[in-house]
């Protein structure tokens, strides 16, 4: 067998040193490609987006496998005559070269890299990339902010603040504090992915010497993809630059910042301790009626964890007074801010008495409550003031999906989408005041922007029922790849929220072990806050490359479509069969039925002359999978003629009839246990419920509403006789106005509802 390989992989080889390989004479259809044109396809897309300018020594792989085999990569630099020489050197790894590039150059250095790959034949392929290395030479401050993006760039002065994965944050950068005072440099990503600490030995407070590429970044200016000198290993004490009066007298923050003092290490004296947003890692402050904050990142964060608590302590107890706050400045978004250098963000506390008046001012201004709901039930509510606990606080609401009860909100969302008005009146004394809050109720599908808005409205430690999917662009690699645990970490960043990324923890799934930044993906799982960290928790899915929307996405956008309209392209869904429209035609070679996409018994689709393997066959209760074009055809949601049947999984029409129960409920305790029951999920047991039938939404599973006397509604998915027909063939077909009393398991899918309930009982109406 061995033997029979090698022959076959040799003729394989051989057949490949040709032009092309033909079956029949004067047939070319059947060519087959040369391995190392594969090869050199690989390298080319693998280095195609790379830098043209090369500041820094970088690696480029000296050996890649196409189909089990591997193939030398050979890569040479040819350099402009008289300029200083740049050298491939091998690795001891053997799978890689680095490029060692004059970092030092007298001036511009241009060279063309080309990597040659030559099979066992003698068959040689070639790519080459162009490159150049700057001149060397260290820029003032001033040059550096003027300096155009992707411009190479040399800067230097003492490190002020370093974060690391070493040190749990995210990424891997500093800050450096320029020695004539002039303004800082924010280091973001080091050549080779090398951690300032474990790999660069790198301190605060070393003279350093920076060599790298200019980026801005909403707003913020970055060296990426740089190299470090050490300079001078002494640690020197970082002063920070006094920037009371500068701050007090901006008329612009975001502009004073951008004009000449990002990254800089500031003092700001007797700044007044305001509220705190913890969810977003927001410490906010205030100094001459402007405020701006202290944040603590995961990925940029200089102080470690232990510090971090402490801090946000410190500023939690002083909520109120005075204190002088150092941090280096941020610009982000037009957004001004500082993060701690170190552990003395804070300190000279100076207690400040509030009159009753500036306590309700002062918890009205910082009084919130999350900015949408797409869950029934219970919401916590401030009863006291969050700082000032004499400072209590009553609430109203102006829409009866959202009840004000003690301290909670109980919310049962409306059938559409809707805004509650919540109203707090906040008192102290006999000093009172307002605040009207606007919460949006989600009743359908959601965009991505609302489920990211909705995950960071989570207090610490929360999570939103039920899973998500969301699209978006990988700004960081948190943690590398894992074969022994199959996941890797990563940063998404979706739409245009870039002050709302989303962690993805632990993600798993076919392609995450080959994701890098800037890859667009689908991630589907449960988002929670985690210590102040918006994150997909462990166990999320990588759905796909790209944006795979959800299923029940693509029926709400299709239901969305004004009369004769259709949605761009072609959609795959998945659903149970709940009508035979019209039945195969031998002549025309289809069929057109009804389907039911996962719970969504309200938004059925039609597929309208729906062809291939199996349709034939195709009856009720058949789970299949559909591709095509979706369109609203007077009314009627459809794939479009010409849609295909991908595949078939056979069904049955109803469930077991379930066993007689004992427990007797009414309706409204009924949605009481259905509140407590997690998203998705039903109680084991049984329950018996009376209720009038108000509304049938659907005429073939029997999906309705029942009412009692109270005026409680609740929501039958799937309705069954005794005899285990369904409601499209009872013999005896409920309508509305009857009362039915029911035998049911209660489930809690955006919202309490009974679930293939069976009749125990129908009285006409």
């Amino acid at each position: 067998m061995k033997k029979f390989l090698a022959i076959l992989l040799m003729l394989t080889l051989l057949c490949t040193s040709f032009v092309a390989c033909t079956g029949n004479e004067g047939d070319s259809t059947d060519v087959l490609s040369n391995p190392v044109d594969d090869a050199i396809d690989y390298i080319k897309a693998m280095y195609k987006k790379e830098a043209e300018v090369t500041a820094a020594d970088f690696t480029r792989v000296s050996v890649v496998a196409i189909d089990g085999v591997q193939y030398k990569v050979v890569w040479t630099a040819n350099v402009t005559a008289g300029t200083d020489p740049v050298n491939i050197v091998e690795n001891a790894d053997g799978i890689t070269v680095t490029v060692d590039v004059p970092e030092k150059a007298t001036a511009e250095v241009a060279y063309t890299l080309t990597a040659t790959i030559t099979d066992s034949f003698g068959n040689s392929v070639s790519a080459s990339f162009n490159h150049k290395v700057p001149p060397y030479a260290v820029m003032s401050y001033a040059e550096y902010a003027a300096a155009a993006d992707d411009t190479s760039l040399v800067v230097s002065g003492v490190i002020s603040g370093i974060f690391s994965k070493t040190n749990g944050s995210s990424g891997n950068g500093m800050y450096i504090q320029d020695v004539k005072g002039e303004g800082g440099y924010y280091v973001y990503g080091f050549a080779d992915g090398k951690d300032p600490e474990a790999d660069l030995g790198l301190k605060v407070g070393m003279s350093v010497i920076v060599t790298g590429v200019k980026d801005t970044y909403n707003g913020l200016y970055e060296i990426v993809n740089a190299s470090v000198e050490i300079s001078n290993s002494e640690i020197t004490a970082v002063a920070p630059i006094d920037y009371t009066e500068t701050y007090k007298s901006a008329a612009d923050l975001a502009v004073e910042a951008l004009t000449g003092k990002q990254s800089m290490l500031v003092t700001l004296k007797g700044v007044e301790i305001t509220g705190q947003e913890e969810g977003s890692g927001y410490y906010k402050f205030k100094l001459a009626d402007k405020e701006a904050y202290i944040r603590i990142s995961s990925s940029n964060n200089c102080i470690t964890k232990d510090e971090i608590t402490a801090f946000k302590a410190a500023h939690t107890e002083n909520f109120g007074n005075t204190a002088d706050i150092t941090g280096i400045i941020q610009l982000y978004n037009g957004n001004f801010y500082l993060i701690p250098a170190d552990a003395n963000a804070l300190a000279n506390f100076k207690k400040v008495e509030k009159t009753d008046a500036e306590k309700v001012a002062t918890e009205a201004e910082n009084l919130t409550f999350q900015s949408s709901i797409a869950n029934n039930g219970e919401y916590a509510l401030l009863q006291a003031g969050a700082n000032y606990s004499d400072v209590k606080i009553t609430w109203k609401s102006d829409n009866a999906a959202a009840v004000v009860t003690g301290d909670k909100l109980v919310v049962t969302l409306p059938k559409a989408d809707s805004v509650v008005k919540l109203t707090a009146t906040l008192t102290c004394g006999k000093e009172t005041a307002t605040k009207t809050i606007e919460v949006k109720l989600y009743a359908g599908a959601k965009s991505y922007a609302d489920i990211v808005d909705m995950a960071y409205g989570l207090a610490d430690g929360t999570a939103l029922d039920g899973t998500y999917r969301l699209y978006g662009v990988i700004t960081t690699i948190d943690t590398a790849w894992s074969d022994q645990y199959n996941n890797i970490t990563v940063t998404i960043q979706i739409g245009d929220k870039a002050d709302k990324l989303i962690m993805c923890y632990r993600l798993k799934g076919d392609g995450a072990k080959d994701l890098k930044v800037g890859d667009a993906i689908t991630v589907e799982g449960k988002l929670k806050n985690y210590k102040g960290t918006i994150e997909f928790d462990a166990g999320c899915i990588l759905v796909g490359m790209g944006e795979v929307i959800a299923p029940e996405t693509i029926v709400e956008n299709a239901y969305k479509l004004e009369d004769g309209k259709a949605l761009d392209g072609t959609y795959t869904l998945t659903g149970v069969i709940t009508k035979v429209d019209t039945a195969y035609s031998e002549q025309y070679g289809n069929i057109t039925v009804t389907i039911q996409v996962g719970e969504l018994t309200d938004k059925l689709i039609q597929c309208y002359r729906l062809k291939g393997d199996g349709a034939k066959d195709l009856k009720v209760g058949d789970k299949i999978t559909v591709t095509g074009t979706l369109k609203n055809y007077k009314g009627t949601i459809e794939f479009d003629a010409g849609c295909t049947l991908d595949a078939v999984t056979a069904g049955t029409d109803a469930p077991a009839t379930p066993a007689e129960p004992t427990t007797v409920t009414s309706i409204k305790d009924a949605i009481a246990i259905g509140e407590k029951v997690a998203h998705g999920a039903a109680t084991e047991e049984k329950y018996i419920v009376t209720g009038v039938i108000t509304e049938i939404k659907n005429e073939t599973y029997g999906n309705l509403y029942i009412k009692d006397s109270e005026g409680n509604t609740l929501y039958i998915y799937g309705l069954y006789d005794a005899t285990g027909a369904r409601f499209d063939a009872m013999a005896n077909k409920p309508a509305v106005g009857d009362t039915i009393t029911v035998i049911s398991i209660i489930s809690n899918y955006n919202g309490p509802q009974l679930k293939n309930a069976v009749i125990k009982e129908l009285v006409k109406g």
